[in-house]
């Protein structure tokens, strides 16, 4: 009993007490806090810290399960994620959710991705108690009530010019054990410095513009040129349809007037002739020229023509047009229509649409929902037909 009794002040010496007490101290530290170097994340992100005690072998997808949830909770990208197992229940997880620029592009999948980090990262201070800020700036901490508090009421900037500085950093970290009882500690972190930080980069540009849409063109047999032919009078509306451009008054670029035709060109003689070959076009139908443009485009320049609508106004005494005016033996093309079955690619439909574009209707046929309607060109001295006659005979 005498050497307990001497054994006993000698080990509880105020020295002796000291040491115990800061091993003590340091010992509940660490066991209470499982953190890491703050640094994993990308500046601006939100970073979470936790440590868990789920059931025997659950493994790491417990983290990554964790760490997709925290942040989807929050709508944010779950970017990366963390993982170290002491023992067997005793799991540490971080998760960084991208709220900066740079992490919101590169994060296009739902999962975040693991990042290997040591162990020694794992242990140490909450992430808000790590201090993120540089040397000079003040480090200043303000508790939220949860994470979508922190997002969505930032404090930093006021924090900061109460101060009398600028706002350098803000990020939302929190701290805590998602099971079996959830709870976390979510603080903003705020840099306060001296210098006013640099502005946010400019958002990244839009996207470029979808390719042109496709047009029904058809090939003329004198030209080597792909024709397209829109007409911006609500009669010519059958003139050249297409899928894609659902209301034909609507001409590109509103180029021409309401009267008249317009006719887009695909050459490869450049713009230098685009003037001659609106000329060449418009004459062909019997109407002259109004105005024209020419556009460079990826594969040949387009040229585009609006030839006048030379329709008579005043009557004038009929002319019956010759025998051979709408004979089929030189066919100068055709115009393509879409019908929803063949039985309605008739002659009397496609004189109506050869007659609505100033052409002579020859022929017609009919091959997977498309009707073609082949036509010849007026003869110039039939533009004196009055209105009302038709320009139109068949051949057969």
């Amino acid at each position: 009993m005498a050497i307990i009794r001497k054994a006993s002040p000698g080990f509880f010496t105020s020295s002796s007490r000291h040491v115990f007490v800061i091993a003590i101290c340091v010992l509940l530290s660490t066991e209470m806090a499982a953190a890491w170097t703050r640094d994993m994340c990308i500046p601006g992100d939100l970073y979470i810290d936790s440590r868990n005690f789920p059931a025997k072998g659950t493994g790491c997808g417990f983290c990554e399960d964790w760490c997709s949830k925290q942040c989807s909770d929050l709508e944010l990208p779950a970017v990366s994620y963390g993982c170290h197992v002491y023992g067997d229940t005793d799991y540490r997880c971080k998760c960084c959710c991208g709220r900066s620029s740079s992490s919101s592009v590169s994060s296009n999948s739902s999962l975040p991705t693991l990042l290997n980090r040591p162990e020694s990262e794992f242990n140490g201070n909450w992430p808000h108690d790590i201090n993120i800020c540089q040397s000079g700036e003040d480090h200043v901490r303000v508790e939220h009530f949860d994470g979508n508090f922190c997002i969505t009421n930032p404090s930093c900037e006021e924090t900061c010019r109460r101060r009398g500085r600028w706002s350098t950093r803000a990020e939302c970290v929190a701290g805590g054990r998602a099971f079996p009882n959830p709870y976390y500690i979510w603080s903003e972190q705020c840099c306060c410095g001296l210098v006013k930080p640099p502005p946010p980069p400019p958002p990244p540009p839009p996207p470029p513009p979808p390719p042109p849409l496709p047009q029904w063109c058809t090939v003329m047999p004198s030209s080597e040129n792909h024709e397209c032919c829109y007409t911006t009078s609500p009669k010519s509306s059958s003139l050249c349809p297409s899928p894609f451009l659902p209301s034909p008054l609507q001409t590109p670029k509103n180029m021409c007037r309401f009267e008249d035709i317009y006719v887009a060109l695909n050459n490869s003689g450049g713009c230098g002739i685009c003037s001659s070959e609106c000329e060449k076009k418009c004459s062909r139908i019997g109407s002259s020229t109004v105005t024209h443009r020419c556009t460079a485009e990826p594969t040949s320049p387009l040229c585009e023509c609006c030839c006048e609508n030379n329709t008579p106004s005043d009557p004038r005494p009929p002319q019956t047009p010759s025998i051979n005016t709408c004979s089929a033996t030189t066919e100068d093309g055709f115009i393509p229509t879409l019908v929803t079955d063949c039985s309605l690619c008739t002659n009397e439909h496609c004189k109506v649409i050869c007659s609505e574009s100033g052409v002579i209707f020859t022929r017609m046929e009919c091959a997977s929902s498309k009707c073609n309607c082949w036509f010849r060109t007026i003869p110039q001295p039939l533009s004196t037909n009055a209105p009302g006659s038709s320009l139109c005979q068949e051949t057969n």
